[in-house]
């Protein structure tokens, strides 16, 4: 609808402008001073027109559109291409997506660059909301972490082992893992779960096989492919990219609520009060019955990859 209406603007003043300029050529030639007065006000009126379109096509932008910051983990997956559409469909409003790692994204929000958030780190958004930066927050749908690995699997991980001692015998075998390193939702979990291993950042950082990628999901998988290594991932991601992954397999361990991945979407203080309507909108959709189905039967290579809290 703004390319419309964008087109429509500089077809009328496009028009105007030779209408103008063939009334200007004529009255240069004539020496009838009526005539120059008239040529006056239509210059006003020109200039006055094409302010005013330029203003009302600026406006109808900004009306009908917000920006989404979310995790990459969604965008890499598909989700979002796949469920955005249905939204802009609906309501007329344009989605601007900025993918980043949870950390940036709440950032984005902090200093009022974002209308909504979707994100994936409680811990953090917990202090967003605390600090009043977000205005409503709902935790719609998780799915889980995988342990992507070599398939020569090297520090020996196998069925029985929880993520923890996953963890542990990574750290022993002094095996190459890869990071995100990005303050993600998954770069989060991934030092929550070297804490209750007794291992902090600054130890990781001593150690030459621990490799920070500082990139998103899709990028950490691909650098993890490529040196052999170990990485934390979102199940939908790995999926998503299984198959360029050559070198990898997901690790086959106990399932345990660590593990758990909850995605929210957070409407910010600043979307409440520059995009009521547009962020309530977004809000409801969300929200509502269909969406969730759609959510919950997005599938991957015929998996469904996203359980919905109903």
């Amino acid at each position: 609808m703004i390319i419309n209406l964008l087109d429509c603007a500089q077809f009328a003043c496009t028009r105007y402008v030779y209408i103008f300029i063939s009334f200007s050529f004529h009255v240069q030639n004539s020496g009838d001073n009526s005539m120059k007065r008239i040529y006056v006000i239509l210059a006003v009126i020109a200039i006055s027109a094409l302010v005013a379109s330029g203003i009302y096509v600026w406006q109808e932008h900004a009306r009908q559109s917000i920006l989404l910051a979310t995790t990459t983990s969604v965008q890499d997956s598909g989700l979002l291409d796949a469920i955005l559409p249905d939204f802009e469909t609906r309501n007329g409003i344009s989605v601007h997506v900025v993918a980043l790692g949870t950390g940036q994204a709440l950032e984005y929000g902090k200093r009022g660059d974002a209308h909504c958030l979707l994100v994936h780190a409680p811990a953090l958004e917990n202090v967003f909301m605390q600090n009043g930066y977000g205005i409503r927050r709902i935790t719609l749908f998780w799915n889980t972490f995988v342990l992507i690995g070599p398939k020569t699997n090297p520090a020996g991980i196998n069925g029985t082992d929880n993520i923890t001692q996953a963890f542990l015998k990574i750290w022993n075998a002094g095996a190459v893992f890869v990071s995100r390193g990005d303050l993600s939702g998954t770069h989060v979990k991934e030092m929550e779960i070297w804490a209750v291993c007794g291992i902090d950042k600054e130890e990781l950082k001593e150690r030459t096989w621990y490799v920070n990628a500082s990139a998103g999901m899709g990028t950490t998988l691909q650098v993890a492919n490529e040196r052999n290594g170990y990485t934390l991932s979102d199940i939908a991601t790995y999926l998503r990219w299984r198959q360029k992954l050559t070198n990898l397999m997901q690790m086959q361990i106990a399932v345990t609520p660590e593990i758990r991945n909850d995605y929210s979407v957070i409407i910010t203080k600043t979307g409440s009060v520059e995009k009521p309507s547009e962020t309530d909108a977004f809000w409801n959709w969300m929200c509502s019955a269909q969406t969730r189905s759609m959510i919950e039967n997005y599938t991957i290579n015929s998996e469904r990859v996203y359980n919905v809290y109903w």
